[in-house]
């Protein structure tokens, strides 16, 4: 706003250099995170007190290691989950890059934003993208994760469909919202799914398939510029929506290939009885430290 808040070259460079000095101390309190040390064949034994334990009672819990969990898991056609959600964010990001790298000029050319009111409107939607992924989250816990992010997914490629044929303005913030806030909310539980079927030393490769999906993002946006200047805006946003409908069809074998309790709150702690043949690997134990009166 002091600045000046007008859409005049000389402004523009301004803010670029501040926002670029901003991010040097940013990004280096970044280099500050350190990997919390992992062994992959180690035993976690949790005591608990109290809950649905009885008085003086203590749960002994030994949560799977690592490459148990992932052998129980990749059980049948599990080891395909990897591949299917990395594949549907790569088709999703091609969508998006069509898209979301133009909504600021569709705002601006068509409805006359101001610098300030676009700001205003970048930063809103960073809030209804978190207040939209604590809500998948809760959802997870009632549907389970995979119904969760197709319900999600699902409406933030309707609300798309509509922005290609809405022309009022407080309706079509009202949606862009809404699409904005579902369409990113499941991304942390697409990432849990993943890292639910791999061991800890392949993540870091499961992470890597994430500059596919930069690039993919990069290229479309060429094509989806070509396309706002060959048409319009909302032409663009019918493409990737039909885009994002692909994508989200691409979800329904994880229906088949994920087994998840709808039940657990928590899915880091695994309560389920598992056998691999004749050994159990969870192991719960009850010591009962109540005196007879």
């Amino acid at each position: 706003m002091f600045l000046g808040n007008e859409w005049k070259l000389p402004i523009l460079h301004r803010i670029i250099v501040i926002v670029g000095l901003v991010e040097f101390p940013t990004n280096w309190i970044n280099t500050l995170w350190r990997d919390v040390e992992h062994h992959e064949h180690s035993d976690t034994n949790i005591s608990i007190k109290g809950g649905d334990a009885g008085v003086g009672e203590t749960v002994e819990v030994k949560i799977l290691t690592d490459s148990e969990k992932v052998a129980r898991l990749r059980a049948g056609y599990g080891w395909l989950v990897p591949y299917v959600i990395s594949l549907n964010d790569v088709i999703t990001s091609i969508g998006a890059g069509m898209t979301v790298r133009y909504f600021p000029l569709f705002f601006m050319n068509d409805y006359g934003f101001s610098p300030m009111q676009l700001q205003i409107l970048v930063g809103s939607c960073s809030i209804v993208v978190g207040i939209a992924t604590c809500l998948c989250n809760r959802t997870s816990k009632i549907l389970g994760r995979v119904k969760a992010c197709f319900l999600f997914e699902g409406i933030g490629t309707a609300c798309l469909y509509v922005l290609s044929y809405l022309y009022s303005l407080p309706l079509l913030l009202v949606v862009y919202f809404i699409r904005g806030g579902f369409q990113n909310a499941v991304y942390p539980l697409d990432r849990s799914l993943i890292m639910d079927y791999v061991v800890s030393k392949q993540r870091g490769r499961w992470n890597a398939v994430e500059s596919i999906t930069a690039a993919s993002w990069a290229g479309s946006a060429a094509l989806g510029g070509w396309l706002c200047d060959g048409h319009d805006y909302r032409y663009a946003f019918g493409i990737t929506a039909h885009i994002y409908t692909v994508s989200l069809l691409m979800r329904i074998p994880l229906f088949f290939l994920v087994k998840e309790k709808i039940e657990d709150h928590d899915h880091d702690l695994q309560t389920a009885l598992i056998e691999d043949g004749n050994k159990t690997h969870l192991q719960v134990c009850l010591e009962s430290d109540v005196e007879s009166i």
